[in-house]
């Protein structure tokens, strides 16, 4: 595959302090070490990294940065990676090389595209839709939001048509989480997308009613003052955290919202923001609830859902939770570490127990702190969350 590098100019960011210095190190971080992280994929790995260091070099206006963007690039294209999953696999590679060749980033070749990723995925996906569990991070949901960058051709429209009709024949089980990774919160954020895009709206329309119920009542269900954060709730046992993007109210509330917003139902929003407006003030009354500090299951995750939050409603109470957030995110043990060039305050010693990818990770939280730099913009970056 041959591309051009291509810096994009149309992005411009006020500047702040705090966010702005930990861009910098971040990035300075992954160049000392281009060995990290030792796979290419999306989410934890270094397709994810790339995500991050063409953004960042955008905005340090740092031409050596994009230089050294583009060499991992090039490393992430020309590795083996054929299996379904988003987190790790083919799609969430392609996924990178599509969302970067769109916004300008990089150049590529569309009949490349073609070739290397849309017909791979697409039959990698169609193996796998009856066996493979429908989540997003290691089901065939991924290969869908692979395609959803990919609607402008032929390929992606009859992917997408094809995941729609699944789901409509077959709907999660009850026993099935509800959360946005690995959950019907993922299903009702991914079919919002598909309706934006106005593909195949009414059935679309349709699952989400299915959905919605279910999404809300675990969500607005879930106990005030929970005793054992992440482990029991009454009746059933769910033994994730329950705040975060991941497993928790911050992704399941999203997804009521996009799917209220896209379909323009207020009954909807509305489950939304009782949700996200329940996790502010459970966080509020104890912060220690949610202790991790990456976009997956941590801080930064809620921060850049209560950003997103703030877009639509202007919400100075959102901007300032999110910015907390966030900012308490970047001092934790782990960040620390990376600022420590990996010196790792564990008994692991040097390296071991240190995330550096996308979900968890400095790339996933120097993308949360470009975004929340400039309050305006919309980031786009997230879509591979299913939040855009």
């Amino acid at each position: 595959m041959h591309y051009r590098k291509y810096a994009d100019s149309r992005m411009k960011y006020p500047r702040n302090s705090t966010y702005h210095d930990y861009v910098r190190m971040a990035a300075d971080f992954f160049i000392r070490h281009p060995e990290l992280p030792g796979h290419p994929g999306l989410m934890t790995g270094n397709a994810g990294v790339c995500l991050f260091l063409f953004h960042a070099a955008n905005y340090l206006q740092d031409a050596k940065l994009y230089d050294h963007a583009a060499d991992r690039l090039n490393r992430v294209t020309t590795a083996v990676c054929n299996n379904i999953s988003f987190t790790d696999g083919l799609p969430g590679i392609g996924w990178t090389l599509a969302f970067l060749a769109k916004r300008g980033f990089v150049r590529i070749n569309s009949t490349g595209l073609q070739s290397l990723y849309d017909d791979p995925v697409m039959e990698i996906m169609l193996k796998n839709m009856h066996e493979s569990v429908y989540e997003l991070l290691y089901g065939y949901l991924g290969c869908g939001v692979y395609f959803l960058e990919r609607t402008d051709t032929d390929t992606g429209k009859e992917a997408l048509h094809r995941i729609i009709r699944h789901l409509a024949e077959n709907t999660p089980p009850a026993s099935a989480l509800p959360g946005m990774a690995h959950g019907i919160a993922g299903i009702l954020s991914f079919l919002a997308s598909c309706y934006k895009h106005n593909l195949n709206p009414e059935s679309c329309r349709e699952i989400m009613h299915s959905l919605v119920p279910r999404v809300n009542a675990f969500a607005k269900n879930f106990p005030d003052s929970p005793a054992i954060p992440g482990k029991q709730i009454p009746g059933d046992t769910y033994p994730y955290n329950p705040f975060g993007w991941c497993h928790g109210l911050a992704g399941m509330g999203w997804a009521l919202y996009k799917a209220g917003y896209a379909t323009k139902n207020r009954e909807w929003m509305s489950y939304a923001y009782f949700i996200l407006n329940k996790l502010r003030n459970l966080l509020q009354k104890n912060g220690e609830m949610l202790p991790e500090c990456g976009l997956c299951h941590g801080q930064a995750g809620v921060a850049h859902i209560f950003r997103k939050l703030y877009l639509h409603t202007k919400s100075k109470t959102h901007l300032q939770f999110s910015r907390y957030w966030l900012e308490k995110s970047l001092k934790c043990p782990a960040e620390q570490a990376i600022a420590d060039d990996g010196e790792c305050p564990c008994e692991n010693g040097i390296w071991e127990g240190i995330p550096y990818g996308l979900l968890t990770g400095p790339a996933g939280n120097g993308l949360a702190c470009l975004t929340v730099i400039n309050k305006n913009m919309e980031p786009g970056w997230d879509e591979c969350l299913l939040i855009g």
